[in-house]
């Protein structure tokens, strides 16, 4: 779940915000400030997007059976201009089991601010081997 892959810190933030402000079972959205976006126009365009999180989204596993997962292309795409690096350990484990990892410098919203880097790395990403046909 993802409350166990963030820092421990942010899991607690967001059982927090949902006990105070969400009603037990939402994550409010977040100031639009944090994503480190280029102008007023987008932070505006991208608050008037946010809306409540249930929490149970960042709580509950994702299931995948493992020969399926197999068959998908893998890589992972690090927006690099996070201070403290929260996902530096993910990368780790992408590395170590062969993913493609590529850094963009930018922020959590890269598709809006780097939106061809971000298009070039799914384009990529498709036409790239599964991990199944990499180990065979």
């Amino acid at each position: 779940p993802m409350l166990n892959m963030v820092l421990p810190e942010a899991a607690e933030r967001y059982r927090r915000l949902a006990a105070e402000r969400g009603d037990g079972w939402r994550i409010p959205p977040p100031d639009p400030a944090q994503f480190g976006l280029p102008d007023a126009r987008m932070q505006g365009e991208v608050a008037r997007r946010l809306t409540d999180q249930p929490l149970r989204t960042f709580a509950e596993p994702v299931r995948a059976a493992q020969a399926e997962a197999m068959r998908v292309p893998c890589s992972y795409l690090l927006a690099s201009d996070r201070e403290g690096q929260p996902y530096a350990r993910h990368v780790a484990r992408a590395e170590a089991a062969g993913w493609p990892v590529e850094r963009i410098a930018g922020g959590h919203l890269l598709m809006l601010t780097q939106p061809d880097a971000v298009t070039e790395f799914l384009l990529r990403t498709a036409r790239a081997p599964s991990i199944e046909e990499r180990l065979s």
